[in-house]
């Protein structure tokens, strides 16, 4: 009794109860500077509400404190329009001397940082963020500039921290150099105008931690913050106002892998352990697949991302060049046994030298293995049993590199000794093997197969989107998943089917959509994996399947039961014969890091998940170089039900020293893996059983594997035989399309769509059999159905006139096919009567007129114009008949615009206007008058875009002379139509002029639109007078071999020089950065940057990566202490020399270089500094404006306006600049950042939807919406930070298909669109709003994808507040 009563005592003497650090009243125990700090109302206050904050302030205890369990309450307000409103409170910090900052822990306060602990200069940046569940609690619990409640709870290493209740901090520090005791200090951070107000601070200090580090212990404030220091930022980049780019942090902090491991929530029933993990050289993981000797193969994708479609020379440099990416091997012992707590180690590196290997297929017993490296796939082959491949061998070649996320992948060994493949939306191939001018297109994103001696190669699918999910179940049924949730999570594979996404453009007219296999949505698009539950508390006995899907975006492992259907079931899918349901998750993970972008079934039973591991996963989240798109992490875990309940989960077995007896008997009751490899070894040693399904050619969907095998081998015996199968469409079952409001087939009705469709494909292989059949009386003997399809087999223009003839047989009215051959080819004989017949009935003049204006992409109106002219003219006796509207607008049937006029006078209607503007009517007095009387709006506006578009000569004078009174908007989009003619460009320069129209309405697109148009005419000149502003100077070099600068600058000792670079054509060394005559050149050998430091060194440091010509690039040359070069591009070092180069280098040229010919290109933003900057400080300013700072010798910005100009080199004014940001722009993103943040939660989602009509003008919500920009449906759950970034900066980061398609007509005219497909005749665009537009070719100048997104800048800017909080929110809401 007497040692716990001695107990009690010390613990109660220890454990000291809670005490008030402010008494309301005075600052007493405070440290403070009284400018900044007094007692307000009773509260700890600080900052001011008229003056910004210079720089960040605390006020903290004199007081130390090491374990503790503080709470107080804290409110920050202010204008956020005047900069950032930011607090937080420092634990365990100390005062820097002499200056006003503190360094250690701070716990933050302010909007987007509600949750984080940021190491305040010590570290320097966030070690703690909020998971998605914490972060989504706290959006609701916080009051953003409101009074909150923290409560921090520091104990040895371990700090907590709670937000009006909500637990969102548990961080445990893992540094011993980290001080566990200090001051704790409020801080009032610099930026806006801000006022940070506490009260209410009590604390309880814990009992010590004995043998914690502390500030003593480490030496002091200055020894401690070297031992994890960052290296200082340099006082250069604090000259100007100094941009704290932490708080710009994308990424957060990635955790350990066993870190990581807690953080995990598996489905009852199953567990999850660790297989790899990052290590040195080692990393990216893309897939993971055994071998007949059960060793595991994964690849890395360290190189990743590298696009041709960005850069196409830097792409093509890191295939040609030895890349960092390996084929790693690891044994099945390993696999077997116990896995260390740290993951399997040391594998075997098979291949090395790769760069971005998306697609391997290691074959047989592992000896040889398919890779795909650039444009070649290769059979690398280990000859000589040491595990390693010494042989490559190309197998085809022509394989694309625009998009390395896109490229070829998910290579599987598939039924009847073929090998599947897969390719992504932006991907573009022309595979043909080496030496074989036999090339087989591969567009965009489908499935394609081939022999394994890659003969046979043949694309078998019209899309989906990213096939990032592909299984073969053991009854050799595929699945397959499309990557962006639009209602594909999970579908059955069939063979040539379309499976609607990105490929519209390129399906065949005839080919039916694929159906959508789910009404629900998994949320976020980038679903990335497959694989299926074969037992656990998952796998619903109900259910044919259950399958496991990869959610990277929202960080899950997600289920979906695939149930077996019959014909009158209760609960029918949209498919014949599946139906699916959403079933829990089977594996959640509070660590935002975790991105799961691949599944494997593996012959253990285990379903393996490659996990990407970094934050920032998506292609156009944030720019290709963006310093947190992390390049070495990366994961493989593996799940599997409790061992004590599996019937499945065993060691993997080395099948190639199994008996046949062994191997058959797993084929049908193994684990799936197991299965796949024993069919696979049997299949090897030619022992497989003939009635096996993978013995043959595949076999679904059943009902069309006749039709596959006729058409395969389609002679004149047989298409009688195949010509069976093209019986009637159905009339239903419909269902609603996943791509707009269009009713589709469904079940029976697609199934006999799609084998109408087979049929036709195969006979179009054989036009010259099929037309002779067509000629015999055997075909005379067939329903007319089926020869009205072979017909349209046939050449299209000599079939029309067949077609024609065979229609009056049919009992039913013509489909869109059999009216799309007449329309093309109304001269034939016999057509052009047979569509007026169809036309001038009034029973069926409606619908063929509506199915014509669907295919009006697909026909040229010249030729079908005179016929519809008639038919319009009739439809609009009596009123303005709205599909008489539609056909006179999308045929361009001009010889009506008087009709319509005249129909203006008696109603004025939306429609009617829009179609004068669609024909660029020249009734210009009309509509202006119209502009300035209707009450109206919407037909106001519509009669202002219809003079806009007018090609009336006096539109352009009375849209200006309306000018002065229309709104903003109005304004916006008159200027844009008129930038887009020569005639309109001039009228606004000289409206800019005379001052008539103001200045200020410009915006930069509007102006980038007039220099392009007004190309040499001299009015670009008055209009750079006037926009001096938007047009920034450049310097200019000809080529000329004066063509220089002389800069006179010296480098001597460490420097940097750096610059934006624009070269033409023909890169070569006579282009140069900088040089002078017997000393250094820096110039583009081959069109590698290189620094040629003299005749006796020569190369001291060569570029690794190209230049691209006519792109715009960051270039920056190092040399530090030693003489070492480093070479920078975009930020990223490119290369590192190895030769020392110290001599003094003096009097350099800007552009000279030391061939008889000079630069040809384009500089800007020239900077030279004293010393060797750190990539992380050349990452910083690269994108920035400088003209000043310390350590900065030389800025074009004031030397060139002293400078001399060599001949051929001069300052010329332009729009084609890097993108580049002042100081204060950069200001005003960041305000507006913390501005909308803090904003969205306060929003109505409700009343957001109706707001969702300014995106749904380009982008798919559910199922409506435009068809320009990426899905939105599952915008939620990218999070708000990353759906900010994309409206804020759209041209930061942007898929290359959603770049602006840019037509120049001959006439003058600019189109900016977005492209959808094009034919030897024609190409097709699409604009916000409006129907798809056929342009003919002989009427293009020329066309070009420029670098700007189509999404605008501003877009947020014209709504008010609470509108932006409003569909802020409803983004927020869509989850898929």
């Amino acid at each position: 009794m007497k040692h716990a009563l001695t107990f009690f005592l010390l613990a109660t003497a220890l454990h000291a109860e809670p005490v008030s650090l402010f008494d309301g009243k005075t600052l007493e125990g405070w440290d403070y500077d009284p400018k900044i700090w007094r007692v307000e109302d009773g509260m700890i206050t600080g900052g001011s509400t008229t003056e910004k904050i210079k720089e960040n302030h605390f006020i903290c205890t004199k007081k130390s404190y090491q374990n503790f369990d503080l709470k107080l309450k804290i409110k920050v307000s202010g204008d956020p329009k005047t900069g950032m409103l930011n607090s937080g409170i420092q634990i365990r910090s100390l005062r820097v001397p002499g200056g006003a900052h503190m360094t250690g822990y701070q716990v933050d306060c302010g909007a987007g940082w509600f949750g984080k602990i940021y190491d305040e200069f010590r570290r320097n940046k966030v070690i703690w963020a909020p998971t998605p569940e914490q972060q989504a609690a706290l959006d609701k619990a916080v009051d953003v500039f409101g009074w909150n409640e923290y409560r921090i709870r520091a104990e040895g290493p371990r700090i907590q921290t709670w937000i009006n209740g909500v637990h969102c901090m548990d961080y445990t520090e893992a540094d011993k150099n980290i001080a566990l005791d200090g001051l704790i200090g409020p801080q009032v951070h610099s930026g806006g105008v801000c006022l940070v107000q506490v009260k209410d601070v009590t604390i309880e200090e814990l009992p010590a931690t004995p043998g914690a580090p502390t500030w003593e212990s480490l030496g002091g404030v200055d020894a401690a913050r070297k031992l994890v220091a960052p290296p200082p930022k340099p006082q250069a980049d604090a000259a100007a106002p100094k941009r704290d780019i932490s708080y710009n942090n994308v990424q957060g902090t990635p955790l350990t892998a066993q870190e990581q491991l807690k953080k995990f929530h598996v489905a009852d029933g199953y567990e999850i352990e660790l297989v790899i993990q990052e290590s040195d050289g080692i990393g990216k993981f893309v897939s993971v697949y055994f071998d007949q000797r059960g060793r595991l193969w994964t690849q890395t994708a360290l190189e990743y991302p590298v696009d041709a479609n960005e850069n196409p020379a830097a792409a093509e440099a890191v295939y040609a060049a030895r890349g960092k990416d390996k084929v790693l091997v690891y044994p099945r012992e390993s696999v077997n046994a116990p896995i260390p707590a740290g993951g399997l180690t040391q594998p075997t590196v098979y291949a090395d030298g790769l760069a971005i290997p998306l697609g391997i297929l290691p074959w047989g017993n592992g000896d040889s293995c398919y890779t795909l490296h650039g444009h070649d796939l290769l059979l690398l082959k280990d000859t000589d049993g040491d595990g390693k491949s010494d042989k490559r061998e190309v197998i085809l070649t022509g394989f694309g590199v625009q998009d390395s996320h896109l490229f070829p992948h998910q290579f599987t060994r598939a039924p009847g000794g073929w090998i599947w493949m897969a390719q992504g939306l932006f991907n573009n191939s022309k595979v043909h093997k080496p030496g074989s001018d036999v090339v087989i297109d591969y567009p965009k994103c489908g499935m394609a197969r081939m022999r394994p001696d890659g003969s046979g190669f043949e694309m078998t699918s019209i899309g989906p989107n990213n096939i990032w999910g592909l299984v073969l179940t053991s009854e050799g049924e595929a699945f397959i998943q499309e990557a962006n949730d639009y209602g594909y999570p999970v579908m059955p594979f069939h063979e040539y089917a379309y499976y609607p996404g990105g490929m519209e453009a390129l399906k065949k007219s005839y080919q039916p959509d694929f159906p959508p296999t789910a009404e629900f949505r998994m949320g976020g698009t980038g679903l990335s994996g497959l694989a299926l539950i074969e037992e656990g508390s998952l796998r619903d006995p109900k259910a044919a399947h259950v399958m496991a899907v990869a959610n990277p975006i929202t960080s899950k492992v997600q289920t979906i039961a695939l149930h077996r259907t019959q014909p009158g079931d209760a609960q029918q899918g949209n498919v014949t014969g599946l139906r699916l349901e959403q079933l829990a998750d089977l594996l959640t993970c509070d660590d935002p890091f975790f991105r799961p972008v691949g599944l494997t079934n593996g012959p253990d039973g285990c379903i393996y998940i490659v996990d990407w591991y970094n934050k920032i996963i998506s292609h156009n989240e944030v720019p290709r170089a963006h310093p947190d798109r992390d390049k070495t992490r990366g994961r493989i875990w593996r799940v599997k039900p409790v061992q004590a309940t599996s019937k499945f989960v065993s060691s993997i077995p080395d099948f190639t020293k199994l008996e046949t007896k062994e191997l058959q008997s797993m084929l049908a009751s193994s684990p799936l893996g197991r299965a796949h490899l024993a069919w696979q070894t049997l299949q090897d040693k030619d022992q497989l059983p003939v009635g096996h399904w993978s013995a043959s050619e595949y076999a679904f969907p059943s009902k069309s594997k006749a039709i596959r095998l006729l058409g395969r081998s389609l002679t004149e015996e047989n298409i009688g035989e195949l010509l069976s199968f093209a019986k009637p469409s159905l009339p239903g079952p419909l269902g609603q399309s996943s791509r707009g409001p269009q009713q589709i087939p469904v079940r029976e009705a697609y199934d006999r769509e799609f084998e109408r469709f087979l049929v036709r494909m195969f006979l179009e292989r054989h036009p010259d059999v099929i037309a002779k059949f067509l000629d015999s009386d055997a075909a005379a003997k067939l329903p007319v159905e089926a020869r009205v399809l072979a017909s349209l087999a046939l050449e299209p223009k000599a079939s029309a006139s067949r077609v024609a003839k065979l229609l009056p047989q049919l009992d039913r009215a013509p489909n869109d096919e059999e009216l799309l051959r007449l329309a093309q080819f109304p001269e034939e004989a016999g057509v052009g009567e047979s569509l007026k017949a169809m036309l001038m009935n009034e029973k069926s003049r409606t619908a063929v007129a509506e199915k014509l204006l669907v295919q009006r992409t697909k026909l040229d109106s010249a030729k079908i114009a005179p016929l519809l002219t008639q038919t319009a003219k009739q439809m609009l006796q009596s009123d303005a008949d709205p599909l008489a509207l539609q056909l006179i607008g999308g045929f361009q049937l001009t010889a009506l615009e008087g009709d319509l006029i005249a129909l203006l006078e008696k109603q004025r209607s939306v429609a009617l206007l829009n179609t004068l503007r669609d024909l660029h009517s020249s009734a210009s007095a009309a509509l202006a008058l119209i502009v300035q009387s209707e009450p109206d709006p919407l037909v106001r506006d519509a009669a202002l875009q219809a003079l806009a578009a007018s090609r009336s000569p006096d539109a352009v004078a009375k849209l200006l002379a309306l000018y002065p009174k229309l709104q903003p908007a109005q304004r916006r989009s008159a200027l844009a139509a008129l930038a887009s003619t020569k005639t309109g460009a001039q009228s606004i320069v000289a409206a800019l002029v005379d001052k008539s129209l103001p200045q200020t309405d410009l915006d930069g697109s509007t102006v980038e639109r007039l220099a392009t148009v007004l190309g040499d005419d001299p009015m670009i000149e008055k209009l750079q007078q006037k926009l001096g502003g938007i047009f920034h100077e450049v310097l200019q070099l000809n080529g000329e071999d004066t063509a220089w600068v002389d800069s006179k600058i010296t480098l001597d000792g460490p420097f940097t020089v750096e610059a934006w670079v624009r070269l033409a054509e023909g890169i070569s060394n006579a282009d140069s950065l900088l040089g002078i005559p017997g000393g250094v050149d820096m110039n583009f050998f081959a069109s590698r940057f290189r620094v040629y430091a003299g005749s006796e060194l020569k190369d001291v440091c060569v570029a690794t990566k190209p230049m691209t010509p006519d792109l715009w690039t960051h270039l920056a040359v190092t040399r530090d202490e030693k003489g070492i070069i480093r070479i920078y591009q975009n930020g990223e070092l490119d290369a590192a020399g190895t030769k020392p180069a110290p001599a003094k280098w003096a009097n350099c040229k800007i552009g000279w270089s030391g061939p008889k010919q000079g630069t040809t290109g384009a500089m800007t933003e020239f900077r030279v500094w004293k010393k060797a900057r750190s990539a992380q400080e050349i990452r910083a300013t690269f994108d920035r404006i400088i003209a000043t700072g310390v350590d900065l010798t030389y800025t074009s910005a004031e030397q060139w306006k002293k400078g001399v100009f060599g001949k051929g080199a001069r300052m010329a004014k332009t729009i084609d600049t890097p993108p580049l940001l002042t100081e204060e722009q950069a200001k005003a993103l960041d305000s507006k950042f913390a501005k909308f943040t803090a904003l969205a939660p306060k929003g109505n989602a409700q009343n957001g939807k109706a707001l969702s009509a300014i995106c749904m003008a380009c982008h798919q919500i559910g199922n409506a919406g435009g068809q320009i920009g990426p899905n939105l449906s599952g915008a939620g759950a990218m999070g708000l930070e990353a759906v900010l970034r994309n409206i804020l900066t759209p041209n930061a980061a942007m898929e290359p298909g959603y770049r602006i398609f840019r037509v120049e007509m001959t006439n003058g005219d600019l189109i900016d669109a977005f492209f959808v497909s094009e034919d030897k005749q024609a190409t097709v665009i699409r604009q916000p709003g409006l129907p798809d537009r056929r342009l003919d070719k002989k009427d293009i100048r020329s066309t070009k994808f420029i670098r700007r997104s189509l999404m605008p800048e501003g877009l947020l800017d014209a709504l008010q507040d609470q509108q932006v909080a409003d569909l802020l929110a409803h983004l927020m809401t869509l989850k898929g």
